[in-house]
């Protein structure tokens, strides 16, 4: 199966080409103090959905959090297990469960923060051979070299 058939690799190539040169793991260390500077300029518009059923900013970043939790559990399963089950979730229900519309956008962006230290630390230290697995949700692979 090519890139243009998997959406897993299609959205993989996407995000990499956003990357672009850019070592993706200094990347990731800028979005909480770029974050902080769209909040502060966001003001409460920062709660506003743009269009029904989309996520505000706050929302949004509580997302990233969300997401930043499954790549700290997920990376650990494949580094620490063989070929490990990888269950999927459905934003949408993770965001609307959790709060995020009426939360604190500074203690989310630290929450983030600390979570992506982690996975960045986990990841840079982890060896080649082990940066692998098949995605069983997706079928692709799980994690970007």
């Amino acid at each position: 199966m090519n890139d243009e058939q998997d959406p897993a690799m299609a959205y993989q190539a996407q995000l990499l080409a956003l990357v672009g040169d850019q070592d993706p793991a200094e990347v990731l260390r800028q979005i909480p103090s770029v974050l902080r500077a769209i909040v502060a300029e966001a003001g409460e518009a920062a709660r506003e959905k743009p269009a029904p059923g989309e996520f505000s900013l706050v929302e949004l970043i509580g997302h990233m959090v969300d997401a930043q939790v499954v790549v700290f559990t997920r990376l650990r399963w494949i580094l620490a297990e063989d070929e490990p089950p990888i269950r999927g979730y459905e934003q949408d229900d993770w965001v609307r469960i959790s709060g995020y519309a009426d939360a604190d956008p500074t203690q989310l962006i630290d929450l983030l923060e600390g979570l992506e230290r982690a996975n960045i630390h986990l990841w840079l230290n982890t060896p080649d051979q082990a940066r692998h697995t098949v995605d069983a949700v997706r079928g692709g692979v799980g994690l970007a070299d």
